[in-house]
């Protein structure tokens, strides 16, 4: 019998988490990869909404980072309120470039702030999906697109709660391939951890779990297609036999 420290196989599952915070959070964003100069390209983006009672009919707001050469052409938007559309607001827009500022998200870039043309009281979270086109400019290159959501209400695009008017960013787009845009992230085998993670001793007997996003939202969500992947591993200090199985 020898004496070792042995980590548990690693479980992996993927959970659906229900969200925990209140707040207006995207919950997906479907955009293209890549486009060809001067396409008009279709962008879906779901929108949910968890503060409830909401009393007041505030009107929605959404901001789209896209390059200067671009245009807005057309908004609507679904839910079991009602439909409805939305068109550029030049007074928003002030408010949105006051408050999150172009010149952190990139050159030659530029706020498109849209507003509902109504808004809603309701009792119970719901979801609005909005349908945006867009025309792409005559500029190649990989863009880093971004969203942000708030109601257009005094005090929420200036309070710094990512709850109240949470941003989606970057969401890249390469003009005229998707191929011109390279991650920033690499992954590859570190070597240098091999003799750290596969060893028989040293182990201290801690838990461990991480939570890895699998979508693009910022928040965790009940929906179906808001996933994140629970990875747990374990150690323990203790007798095992020769084939390394904890007795």
């Amino acid at each position: 019998m020898k004496i070792n420290i042995t980590k548990y196989l690693i479980i992996m599952c993927v959970m659906i988490i229900s969200q925990s915070l209140p707040g207006c959070l995207f919950e997906y964003i479907n955009q293209p990869k890549s486009a060809q100069i001067g396409e008009t390209i279709d962008i879906e983006i779901s929108i949910y909404d968890n503060i409830v009672p909401e009393t007041n009919p505030h009107k929605g707001i959404l901001g789209i980072i896209a390059p200067n050469d671009w245009t807005f052409i057309s908004a609507s938007y679904t839910s079991v309120l009602g439909n409805g559309s939305l068109t550029e607001s030049a007074e928003w827009r002030d408010s949105v470039e006051t408050y999150f500022p172009m010149a952190q998200y990139g050159e030659n870039m530029k706020w498109f702030v849209l507003l509902s043309d109504q808004g809603y009281t309701y009792d119970q979270p719901v979801s609005f999906v909005v349908q945006v086109k867009m025309q792409v400019g005559q500029t190649e290159g990989c863009f880093n697109l971004g969203y942000l959501t708030t109601k257009a209400t005094s005090g929420l695009l200036s309070s710094g709660n990512p709850q109240w008017a949470p941003l989606s960013f970057p969401h890249p787009i390469g003009i005229p391939d998707s191929g011109l845009c390279v991650s920033v992230f690499e992954t590859r085998q570190a070597l240098e951890w091999d003799n750290l993670l596969d060893r028989t001793s040293g182990w201290t007997g801690a838990d461990g779990i991480y939570s890895i996003p699998l979508n693009e939202s910022e928040q965790p969500s009940d929906k179906e297609d808001n996933k994140h992947l629970i990875l747990f591993s374990d150690t323990f200090i203790g007798e095992v036999d020769s084939l390394n199985h904890r007795v």
